[in-house]
């Protein structure tokens, strides 16, 4: 089954370089709008050409498959299901999609360029770009055969509140709930300011 993870990049020329070098030398490399040797300085230039600054970048989209799927489909169609997905929810902006089989699971890294090629409207730093992905990163996995993430267990985690969430990462050793824990029994057990 697929995941999807979306980070918000500062150095895109770091991301690109991490990306390139992590990778067998057989992996499969697509980009568009860009060349893929030189993605960092071709996103830079779309910014400045459209006068883009601010903090992000890039943004880093990973897709990753368990160890069983990745058996199953070649890299070239894990490269391809990762470039519809940047086609679908970024259309008109320049990515790069670079497939890593160098560990079990087989994942792709796409740089996408926040800045739109043609209009240069940067994409907004929100949530729902990652539930869209997840959506049509779920719908290309069926396409090719693959399984997705259960929609009874997503809600069924949606449901569950912060806390419970943040306790069960942690297999119930969270120093940050010990420390309100210890700060709570601290203030209800003292009597002055000092103590």
């Amino acid at each position: 089954m697929a995941t999807v993870k979306v980070k918000f990049a500062k150095h895109v020329t770091t991301l690109v370089q991490y990306v390139m070098d992590g990778r067998e030398p057989d992996d499969p490399v697509d980009a568009q709008d860009c060349e893929a040797q030189h993605a960092a300085q071709d996103f830079q230039a779309i910014a400045q050409f459209h006068k883009g600054h601010g903090a992000v970048s890039a943004l880093h989209v990973i897709q990753s498959w368990n160890k069983e799927e990745s058996q199953t489909v070649s890299a070239a169609d894990f490269n391809e299901i990762g470039r519809k997905l940047a086609e679908e929810h970024f259309p008109g902006h320049a990515f790069l999609v670079v497939t890593h089989t160098n560990t079990g699971n087989v994942h792709n890294h796409i740089v996408v360029n926040p800045w739109h090629t043609a209009t240069g409207k940067k994409v907004e730093n929100k949530k729902h770009h990652l539930y869209g992905l997840r959506e049509k990163s779920d719908a290309l996995c069926k396409a090719h055969g693959l399984s997705v993430i259960d929609e009874a267990a997503k809600e069924r985690q949606g449901r569950v509140p912060e806390k419970v969430q943040k306790i069960a990462r942690y297999n119930g050793k969270s120093w940050l709930l010990d420390m309100y824990q210890k700060a709570d029994f601290a203030r209800a057990y003292s009597t002055s300011h000092d103590e």
